[in-house]
């Protein structure tokens, strides 16, 4: 039997090839638009009519808030279900159609996650890298049930990107134009380059501009020219840029909802000349910005898409050739 040099000797070569419909989503930084992406990406595609699932490897759970879940016993187990799955080795089980949206599976995270890395080396204490693979051999049972796998990753946490990472086929970088992020994108590179040597399969999809304003182009050039710089002269940074704008994602966040979603509450919901007449809350007021929000994201969506067809056409054509 074939087996791969990072693998015990009596472990079977992993199946990476089962894993190329899973995006990770991480930056080595906080703030910088990981979740917001996951969860907007996952909703827009299942709102399509695609299978979605997202795995939520944050202590934090801000899909959660993200998706209106957060506090709900029923959905919101605080990352146990991911821990247990890791720790025992045991297949991934989803919430189904998480907060009434078909085709959107969630895997929550939460405070428990703090304890995976723990559990994860205990239960590998003497496998080395194939320890990393924990995640990725939980999700294989279920992966072909979904048309797409979306994981949003912590900050700051190089077990858990490793977990991550060992598990995904295509990483996306979201980045804001402060140094910072750039510092934070250059770590999750290192985890990136590193990871490689235990799933092979693992590729760079892209780099997302987020939280930019609109007509800061200079920066925006500044920004692809260092980011290209840390990446070898590669330009990966996606063409679709995610706005700047408070307002909308304090509302997305309050009231649980994707900016697809968001946009069309705030087209059918009060005014601010209902709140003049009394007849609604100035609480109950959405910003209308969020449509301009969720055409960017939309965008970038569809580019995610593209590229990732692309390129496993053209990874295909190499093989066959």
């Amino acid at each position: 039997m074939t087996t791969d040099p990072w693998t015990r000797p009596d472990e079977p070569r992993f199946p990476h090839e089962n894993l190329e419909h899973v995006i990770a989503v991480g930056n080595g930084k906080g703030g910088v638009g990981k979740t917001t992406l996951t969860t907007n990406i996952a909703a827009l595609v299942a709102a399509g009519g695609a299978k979605v699932l997202i795995i939520d490897v944050n202590a934090q759970g801000n899909c959660g808030e993200d998706l209106g879940y957060t506090g709900q016993p029923e959905i919101d187990d605080d990352g146990k279900g991911l821990v247990d799955a890791i720790r025992y080795g045991t297949p991934l089980v989803p919430v189904r159609a998480v907060g009434g949206r078909p085709g959107l599976d969630v895997v929550p995270g939460g405070a428990e996650v703090r304890q995976l890395p723990t559990y994860m080396y205990e239960r590998f204490a003497d496998s080395g890298e194939f320890a990393t693979l924990a995640l990725a051999r939980s999700l294989l049972p279920i992966a072909s049930q979904y048309d797409l796998i979306l994981i949003d990753s912590p900050p700051e946490n190089r077990p858990l990107q490793q977990l991550v990472l060992g598990a995904a086929h295509w990483l996306i970088i979201p980045i804001k134009s402060d140094d910072s992020s750039r510092k934070g994108m250059q770590q999750i590179a290192y985890e990136f380059a590193r990871m490689r040597r235990v799933n092979p399969n693992l590729e760079l999809l892209g780099v997302a501009l987020f939280a930019a304003g609109t007509s800061a182009r200079r920066i925006r050039e500044e920004v692809r020219r260092d980011v290209a710089s840390d990446l070898g002269g590669r330009d990966l940074m996606f063409e679709a840029v995610i706005r700047h704008a408070e307002a909308p994602a304090r509302d997305a966040r309050r009231r649980g909802q994707p900016f697809h979603e968001l946009e069309v509450a705030a087209a059918n919901g009060p005014t601010g000349l209902d709140v003049l007449r009394g007849l609604a809350d100035r609480s109950q007021l959405i910003a209308g910005s969020s449509g301009a929000v969720a055409a960017d994201l939309a965008t970038l969506t569809r580019e995610v898409l593209t590229r990732r067809a692309a390129l496993l056409e053209e990874t295909e054509s190499v093989v066959t050739a």
